[in-house]
């Protein structure tokens, strides 16, 4: 064999050692992977999934009002306009997500959610703080519901997703926490119910 190409034989050699130390210490530091692909990872479970959906509301208000020089095509100014962004941004990954009709809700007392998803056996309702008065109406509201969702439906989770975009409600941590439950600390009729209270922004 030619000496040129024993020559070029062993610098390949040597770029390939080279590259080789590099990637080790590349992986070492973080920077880079290996070849071999990464399993998928595993869904979230519906719920957290449902929360992580929530909680970027706050993003898709501030896209639709930004998004052309005169304004969004819409403004989230009521609980009705909170309704219907939530719908279409939960509706691609909750198929079975319904939108109950508003003209059931307060008939003879009766109550239903802004939204049930059947195959999480869940409620969903939408809560707009417009005015400082609204934070204790709504506080009120959501006992109300609570107590009604739970009697009168066969959920096992309750959501309460409460839009406050002029940041009224004081102390948020503790409003939320207040109307929500820890896991195995509400029953009714027999059965375990979670209840959890969401603000956004």
């Amino acid at each position: 064999m030619a000496p040129e190409w024993n020559l070029l034989e062993a610098r390949a050699r040597q770029v390939a050692a080279a590259l080789g130390d590099l990637r080790v210490e590349l992986l070492n530091q973080g920077l880079t992977r290996p070849s071999a692909k990464a399993p998928p990872q595993a869904l979230p479970p519906p719920m957290e999934r449902l929360l992580e959906a929530l909680s970027t509301f706050p993003a898709l208000v501030g896209y639709l009002n930004g998004r052309r020089p005169s304004g969004g095509p819409t403004a989230i100014a009521s609980e009705a306009d909170a309704q219907d962004l939530i719908y279409v941004s939960l509706k691609p990954i909750f198929a079975d997500m319904v939108y109950e009709e508003p003209t059931r809700k307060g008939a003879a007392g009766y109550s239903v959610g802004d939204f049930s998803i059947p195959s999480l056996k869940l409620i969903l309702e939408i809560k707009f703080i417009a005015a400082r008065q609204d934070v204790k109406s709504k506080a009120d509201e959501i006992s109300e519901d609570i107590w009604k969702y739970t009697t009168q439906t066969a959920c096992e989770s309750v959501v309460f997703f409460v839009y406050d975009p002029q940041l009224l409600i004081p102390d948020r941590a503790n409003y939320a926490r207040s109307l929500s439950t820890t896991s195995g600390d509400f029953r009714s009729k027999g059965r375990e119910v979670h209840i959890t209270t969401v603000i956004r922004p």
